[in-house]
C-alpha cells in the first residue's frame, strides 16, 4: 500500500511533466489511481506499477509540449532544430571528404 511518502515521490516525478500537463492530466489521474488503490481489495497490479502507467500514460501529451508551445517553438525545440541542421551539416560534409580520395 503507498503510504505518505511512497504517495509524495510518485508526485515529485510528475513535477518533471510541464505544468499545464502536470495539473490538467497527470494529478487528477494520480488522484483517482490514489483513491480507487484505498479503497479497493487491491488485489491484481501493484501501486508502483499502476503509478509507472499513469505517469508513462501522460508522455505522449508532454512531450510535444516540451518543444512547442501556445504555437511557437521553445528553448528547447528551436535547439533541438539547431542540434539536428549541425548534425546534418556534419553528415553532409564528412561523406564529402570521402569522395575526393580516389
Amino acid at each position: 500500500m503507498p503510504d505518505g511518502r511512497s504517495a509524495g515521490r510518485w508526485r515529485a516525478l510528475g513535477r518533471l511533466l510541464p505544468r499545464e500537463v502536470r495539473e490538467r492530466v497527470f494529478e487528477p489521474a494520480f488522484a483517482d489511481l490514489l483513491r480507487a488503490w484505498l479503497t479497493s481489495s487491491r488485489s491484481g497490479v501493484p501501486f508502483p506499477l499502476r503509478a509507472v502507467g499513469t505517469l508513462l500514460g501522460c508522455l505522449p501529451i508532454a512531450v510535444p509540449r516540451l518543444f512547442v508551445r501556445e504555437g511557437r517553438l521553445t528553448r528547447l525545440g528551436r535547439a533541438s532544430i539547431v542540434l539536428v541542421a549541425l548534425l546534418g551539416v556534419t553528415v553532409v560534409v564528412v561523406s564529402n571528404l570521402g569522395l575526393y580520395d580516389t
